[in-house]
């Protein structure tokens, strides 16, 4: 700790009296090292010059901004590698975030996607019951069901969707989106469907 008060007291000499806030680490008697923000001034007192010094202890908060970044990372990286469809759209439909399964499925760029309303992705039919949607996920805060939609291909491809609404914590209300595509399986049952009504008949 002497050679970073050392270090310290040499760059507010550098600095012309003074250094704020610096984050440097002592260690203390313990052994153990502590982040501290560290502050000099050099003040003059009946003509003699006097080296005033404050360091607030900020280990706690580095740690938990650490731990922060931590888990954000984490849940970014759930996010990205999640086979599930995962965006979060505004109550308009706009989208306003989409992970990578959701750009595989559509075929749209992330960039492309980021500029369109959900009702771009979604078949005629589709779209004509979206206004349904968002009116019960702005009155009960969820909605699930099936929802059908087009690639930038023209393929329709079934969705499985879960979605909650969230007020707290954001600037304004934001829906939640998870989805399963569903299209094999349910081009599977079709086929069943179908092939028991040829057996019947």
């Amino acid at each position: 700790s002497d050679q970073n008060r050392e270090k310290l007291i040499s760059a507010a000499v550098s600095a012309g009296g003074s250094v704020s806030n610096a984050e440097v680490k002592f260690r203390i008697r313990d052994g153990s090292l502590r982040d501290i923000l560290y502050s000099l001034e050099t003040i003059s007192v009946r003509g003699a010059k006097h080296l005033l010094s404050t360091g607030i202890d900020i280990t706690d908060r580095k740690r938990a901004e650490e731990t922060l970044r931590e888990s954000e990372a984490r849940y970014r990286d759930l996010v990205e590698n999640s086979q599930d469809l995962i965006c979060i759209h505004d109550l308009d439909g706009k989208l306003l975030s989409v992970n990578e399964a959701a750009v595989r499925l559509t075929g749209y760029p992330r960039a492309a996607l980021l500029q369109m309303n959900m009702t771009d992705l979604l078949t005629p039919q589709a779209r004509r019951v979206f206004s349904a949607y968002l009116k019960k996920i702005r009155a009960t805060g969820q909605a699930s069901g099936l929802m059908q939609i087009q690639t930038a291909g023209g393929e329709t491809r079934f969705w499985e969707y879960d979605n909650t609404l969230r007020i707290e914590g954001v600037a304004d209300p934001i829906v939640r989106g998870m989805a399963h595509d569903i299209t094999e399986r349910k081009r599977a049952e079709d086929a069943l469907r179908r092939a028991e009504q040829n057996y019947r008949s």
